[in-house]
């Protein structure tokens, strides 16, 4: 983007207005421009806003001419700049300025500070100057967090220098805080405040002792850049022109208001859609009149319950609604409109439907409604447990992983990328900004996506997010704990980063089996090419399989590129991730024995390693203790099952240490298997442990059930046309063109077909091309067996849930193999390995409906065709049992132009 403020996105300052009465003695002027103040605060109007970091940037005294001649009557500056402030002077234009961000450590940390700068910036020029606002930095919280605990401090004391000059009346305070802080921003009526994004803003209305409704909301910055960089294809003069000169034309004609239902209509507006498309109640049909919200919702569940043949089930409404034998406007359940609206604020909104009104109100009188109905809606993902809310902005950056510079995936700056931490339930709300020049999606690696495979990330269920545009997140770390991680799931992304770690911990009331750890670190290692990711996927696409790794990594370093500090005597957790493309990987630490506490969610017998192999897309934790003597040790990483075994370090340092690391680097297993099965089937389940809830987690008897089905899954690796692909059950998948998860939920034909993928494998290595897609019944417990007939390791994953991993041995598997299943104390995982020519079989209770992917996390093995998707159905249609597609969801190929939900 050009050196300009000019940007593309918007943002929202929040102005506290003091209500002081100024006794203040006042010149004609002063009291001119206060009246035309008055009279303007009540008119819409459009301004400028202003920075002076561009280029051949016009005089101080011809911008004000232009700003004059064009009847622009309101100015933002993002500085103080005093030459423009100074030629503003007697021209009633209007000006806001602006503390820099490089200038809040300085006014955040002094209040003479901050009397000084409104010396300099605000008295010296007011009254002839209309200064009306002070912003105080730009989206602090986003742009710069680590200065965000001096926000408020700097609010204060400008706002106390204002009250010392007398001032404090006719010139507000305020920050502007990125466009993120309102949510579900259309239609309008139906926003609202981001509830986690507003802390500061609140802290400084309840610092200056004001009252909620003085505060005034601005949108102070939207518009279209009219020249960018090569890559910003869209940012042109004409396209700027359209769209500044119709948001000035939008604003300012009153005949078009903005928001021009509430909140309570709007929910009504939404239940005519639950109960369906209704012809007649549409403008000129027969029940159109009276044309307001309710009645048509009367309408609606009326006519939905008469087309549904009046069962006692259509009553349900997709799992919204309860059913009563009382009239609800009646007795207990009698509700008024405004008790209505207070249970809104509680997060969801009761609606009721009276019977006899509805007879009345409709214009034929052909339907009558048969039921009683109380509709509960929920919206969001769940208003009892905390929001968290993440801003990511996805860039390419020069990474030096292993010495060599080559084009990296960052986000926010960094690689890896920022930690996502959470707490059992806690719902995340993240942003996604794509820079990149391709499409991108996240997926989230062990994040279960509890009746929500809308956000799962894969591009079976999600429309990549094209370049420049953005896609918001919504999901919930239901009934979890664990190490995960998240990575870029399109394009073979995940070779360049774009990887971070998340961390779920459990609620303070839950206990957990070992005594809170000094330290609590993040490991995210794998093997890494010095080739770009683009060619890598050239190699995959002409038909090769990749090269050897040239080397592996320790987040995002390689050799002693990275130190974890310890103090001598305590116990810290290490959360360990491999998130390699290609190898299995075996942890270990000089002189220390690792003590296994947690995998992937299940916490486990503590039992001590020296050393432990961690397979593709697998997590686990463990407890270090320091006690050794202090000094530097090796953290090694190398890997397993390689023709040549590749090795890097990063350091383990003790505070008080005076010494480096010495001695030989510890050894451990390398091509061997048999150590690698024993140490596999050593994990076992804690089962007295509490697991994301206050209940010990062997209080589930898995074993105890029969699985209703068994599915055989085996991977091979056939050649078309001299060309490597790979497959499962002789199909090597092929991406469609809309997304399944879309396809499915807008019965688009053609796009993939159910049994598309056998549940055993044929015989022979032959495989054709298919959209695959298994069926499976909501509720199901099943059993799954994946077979490896391969020379080298598998590691596959499920998306959407946590098995069970029962069993797992060498050779071809039976039905006499269930003799050898641990049926008592297994973990439950999401990835799995497979030994070579072994067999794995893990227990599944198919208890969350959606379009999950199945995959080999053997990333060029999923890019050539080794995954299919598992189709988790139930015909009851219910909220109850799968979330209602998102407003937000963005749409693609055949998908494309149809609509989600209106609320």
């Amino acid at each position: 983007m050009a050196n300009s403020k000019f940007t593309t996105y918007s943002i929202i300052s929040i102005l506290f207005c003091f209500t002081v009465p100024c006794t203040a003695n006042s010149s004609t002027l002063v009291q001119e421009i206060k009246q035309l103040s008055q009279e303007q605060d009540k008119e819409p109007f459009v301004g400028v806003n202003l920075g002076t970091d561009v280029s051949d940037l016009l005089s101080p005294t011809e911008l004000v001419s232009f700003f004059q001649v064009q009847k622009i009557s309101h100015i933002r500056l993002y500085d103080a700049n005093q030459d423009i402030i100074k030629a503003l002077a007697k021209t009633k234009i209007r000006v806001i300025i602006s503390v820099p961000n490089n200038q809040l450590l300085a006014i955040g940390s002094s209040n003479t500070t901050a009397a000084s700068w409104v010396g300099r910036n605000v008295v010296a020029y007011y009254p002839e100057t209309l200064i009306t606002g002070i912003a105080v930095g730009d989206e602090v919280l986003t742009a710069v967090p680590s200065s965000a605990p001096l926000l408020l401090p700097a609010i204060q004391y400008l706002y106390s220098a204002l009250v010392a000059a007398n001032l404090h009346t006719q010139i507000k305070v305020s920050t502007p805080r990125a466009a993120s802080i309102i949510l579900d921003t259309f239609p309008p009526s139906q926003a609202y405040f981001n509830p986690g994004a507003i802390t500061v803003v609140v802290g400084a209305i309840t610092a200056v002792n004001l009252n909620v409704t003085d505060v005034v909301v601005l949108v102070t910055e939207s518009g279209w850049p009219s020249k960018g960089d090569s890559k910003e294809h869209y940012a042109t003069k004409d396209n700027a022109d359209t769209y500044n000169s119709n948001l000035i034309k939008h604003v300012l004609d009153r005949r078009n208001p903005i928001a021009s239902r509430n909140y309570f209509q709007q929910l009504w507006t939404g239940l005519v859609v639950l109960g369906g498309q209704i012809a007649e109640s549409q403008p000129g049909e027969s029940c159109y009149q009276p044309n307001n919200v309710k009645n048509h919702a009367s309408y609606a569940f009326d006519s939905y319950y008469q087309k549904e043949g009046k069962a006692s089930g259509s009553c349900d409404f997709k799992g919204v609604a309860m059913i009563t034998t009382t009239d609800p406007m009646r007795g207990k359940l009698k509700m008024d409109q405004k008790s209505l609206l207070e249970n809104s604020d509680r997060g969801h909104m009761k609606v009721l439907v009276d019977s006899k009104l509805a007879q009345k109100q409709m214009a034929d009188n052909k339907l009558l409604l048969s039921c009683f109905i109380v509709c509960v809606l929920f919206f969001g993902v769940n208003g009892e447990n905390p929001y968290r809310y993440f801003t990511w902005k996805v860039t390419y950056g020069d990474v030096y992983p292993l010495g060599v510079k080559q084009q990296g995936i960052l986000i926010n700056g960094q690689f890896p990328g920022p930690h996502i931490d959470a707490i059992t339930n806690d719902n995340l709300i993240i942003s996604v900004y794509n820079y990149l020049n391709e499409p991108f999606l996240v997926s989230w690696n062990g994040v279960r996506q509890w009746r929500n495979s809308w956000q799962d990330g894969a591009l079976g269920t999600n429309c990549p997010i094209r370049p420049g545009k953005n896609f918001t997140y919504v999901l919930q770390v239901k009934d979890q704990i664990g190490t995960f991680f998240y990575f870029p799931s399109l394009l073979f992304h995940k070779a360049a980063g774009g990887y971070g770690s998340i961390r779920i911990w459990s609620r303070p009331k839950i206990p957990v089996p070992y005594p809170a750890p000094a330290g609590d670190f993040v490991v995210l290692t794998g093997d890494w090419y010095k080739r770009n990711h683009y060619v890598l996927r050239r190699f995959l696409d002409s038909g090769h399989n990749l090269p050897f790794p040239d080397g592996l990594i320790i987040n995002g370093r390689g050799w002693n590129g990275y130190t974890f500090k310890v103090d001598p005597g305590r116990t810290y957790r290490f959360r360990v991730s491999n998130v390699g493309i290609s190898t299995s990987i075996n942890f270990r630490i000089q002189g220390h024995k690792l003590k296994l506490i947690e995998v992937e969610g299940s916490h486990t017998i503590q039992n001590t390693y020296s050393s432990f192999d961690i397979h593709l897309g697998q997590s686990c934790s463990f407890l270090v203790t320091a006690d050794q003597v202090p000094q530097d040790y090796y953290v090694v990483v190398s890997s397993r099952f390689t023709r040549r075994v590749l090795t890097t370090t990063a350091i383990l340092h003790y505070s008080n240490s005076k010494k480096g690391v010495s001695g030989p680097i510890p050894g451990a297993p390398t091509i061997q298997i048999a150590p690698s099965v024993m140490q596999a089937r050593s994990i076992r389940r804690n089962l007295t442990a509490s697991g994301p809830r206050p209940n010990p987690q062997g209080s589930y008897h898995y074993g105890m059930i029969t699985p209703s089905r068994t599915i055989i899954v085996a991977n091979s690796a056939p050649y078309n046309n001299g060309k490597q692909r790979y497959a499962v059950n002789g199909v090597s998948y092929v991406p469609p063109d809309t997304p399944l998860k879309l396809a499915d939920y807008f019965k688009i034909p053609g796009v993939f077909n159910l049994g598309s993928i056998p549940t055993w494998p044929p015989s022979g290595n032959n495989a054709y091309f298919q959209t695959s897609v298994m069926a499976a019944n909501f509720r199901e417990y099943v059993e799954i067996v994946f077979q490896n007939w391969e020379d080298t390791v598998q590691s596959w994953h499920i998306d959407g849930y946590s098995f069970f991993v029962v069993g797992m041995e060498g050779g071809q598997w039976t039905p006499a193999s269930r003799k050898v299943y641990n049926l008592r104390d297994t973990v439950s995982r999401c990835t799995t390995q497979v030994y070579p020519r072994s067999w794995t079989a893990i227990y599944m209770a198919l208890d969350n409906v959606g379009m999950w992917n199945i995959r080999s996390e053997n990333w060029a093995r999923q890019y050539l065709g080794q995954q299919f998707y598992l189709r988790v159905y139930s015909p009851a249609n219910s909220w109850r049992d799968e979330l209602p597609i998102p407003r937000n969801t963005l749409l693609c190929g055949r998908a494309r132009g149809r609509h989600t939900r209106p609320f």
